[in-house]
């Protein structure tokens, strides 16, 4: 058995095949009596130039230890499958399974906007938080400026009722006053009325006397 490497570029609107094919190779291999030494997925990446009409393509790795009728029947599967663009077998002299440097310059990329990703959520959720405190600012000094104007208002009011209350009191003191400048009155009126002349009072013996005249 002989070690090879194929790369297969698979169309972008059929990514959601690429792990059943890979399976399917696999399957295809070790059935044979054969080795998969490295699989990788590559993701979608940009063609350099465009095939059937596509800018974009899906890479997919594979290193396998196969005799030549395996060989021959994937490559035959590639020839015939439309969702293939482009595929590529090179012989290896021995097996390969470190990571290639495609995927490890993906991962680096995947990690660096994962955090991208993470900072951005967070200087979100920070700015909904000024935002939220800022907004709680406002309506506390617009709460604190409508308990001044309900001070104010009660302050004012406080204001107009006093006099009305002193002018209350003075005409409670001039309605106390009032009976005693009536008995005062009925009092002169009774001084002034004229006194009674006294009742002629005829004493006994003058009465008699006048009798016997």
């Amino acid at each position: 058995m002989r070690h090879y490497e194929i790369v297969f570029l698979v169309h972008p609107d059929q990514s959601e095949q690429v792990s059943g094919m890979i399976e399917r190779y696999r399957n295809m291999v070790t059935s044979n009596g054969g080795q998969v030494h490295r699989v990788e997925d590559w993701g979608r990446r940009i063609l350099a130039y465009m095939v059937d009409d596509v800018h974009k393509a899906h890479y997919a790795l594979l290193n396998i230890e196969c005799d030549a009728s395996t060989l021959a029947e994937i490559e035959g599967h590639f020839r015939f499958n439309d969702s293939i663009l482009r595929h590529m077998i090179i012989r290896r002299k021995e097996a390969i399974v470190e990571q290639s440097p495609i995927l490890a310059a993906k991962i680096k990329e995947d990690e660096a906007e994962k955090l991208s990703r993470e900072r951005k959520m967070r200087e979100d959720l920070e700015n909904q938080g000024d935002g939220d405190s800022e907004e709680s600012e406002e309506s506390t000094a617009e709460e604190g400026g409508n308990q001044e104007s309900r001070e104010t208002a009660t302050e004012e009011n406080a204001k107009a009722d006093k006099p009305a209350a002193e002018e209350g009191e003075g005409g409670a003191d001039t309605a106390e006053q009032v009976p005693e400048e009536s008995e005062m009155i009925s009092g002169g009126a009774e001084s002034r009325e004229p006194p009674t002349e006294p009742e002629d009072t005829e004493t006994p013996g003058r009465n008699e006397e006048e009798e016997a005249k």
